[in-house]
């Protein structure tokens, strides 16, 4: 069944070795999520580098927002891509 002794003792040495390797190769691939508070503070003090399309696009967006449309919850994304 089982293994016991050296060998046995020896195989888990390397599948121990073999996880901690595997756990740290995860956790460097892994993205981080989330940001710190120091983060955000730092990203608002820049400013924004908008192109004239990105520009209109959010005055598009805040014109959506004041007219009341019924549907924008539904069609969000249309809204934001132009579509609509």
């Amino acid at each position: 069944m089982g293994q016991t002794g050296a060998s046995g003792t020896s195989a888990l040495v390397r599948l121990e070795a073999r996880v901690r390797r595997l756990e740290r190769l995860v956790a460097r691939q892994q993205p981080r999520i989330g940001l710190t508070i120091e983060e955000v503070r730092e990203a608002l003090k820049k400013p924004l580098r908008l192109t004239p399309a990105g520009r209109k696009q959010i005055r598009s967006i805040v014109g959506i927002g004041k007219s009341g449309i019924p549907d924008l919850s539904e069609n969000f994304r249309e809204y934001l891509r132009g579509k609509r």
